[in-house]
């Protein structure tokens, strides 16, 4: 979803999920030569917004009008991505560990659904 939208997150490559899972998704033909990620995990996908792109998309969608218009307009962060999923409907509780709250509990966090 992240790498399809417009306008394009640059830069923004598989090498931004930096997940202990990714090895799993090889079993699909147009990732099967994706490498497992061996590093440090601090979330599923982090990226440093180049243009802006994904901040601009946030805001357009309502979800940065806390901040001031023209710091958002300038604002080039770098995102910790998690990823959570349920097969049931929104409201349905996820897991989080302890580290992921820690960290979430120390920067401004979003939920998407």
């Amino acid at each position: 979803m992240l790498k399809h939208l417009d306008p394009i997150m640059i830069p923004f490559s598989e090498k931004n999920w930096e997940s202990t899972i990714r090895s799993y998704v090889t079993v699909h033909p147009e990732y099967a030569n994706m490498l497992p990620w061996a590093g440090r995990e601090t979330a599923d996908i982090t990226y440093k917004d180049g243009n802006g792109a994904l901040t601009r998309l946030l805001a357009e969608n309502g979800y940065l009008n806390r901040l001031d218009p023209n710091f958002v307009s300038q604002a080039r962060p770098f995102y910790f991505i998690e990823v959570k999923s349920t097969t049931g409907p929104c409201e349905t509780p996820f897991f989080m560990s302890n580290s992921q709250y820690q960290r979430v509990s120390l920067i401004v966090g979003f939920i998407f659904c």
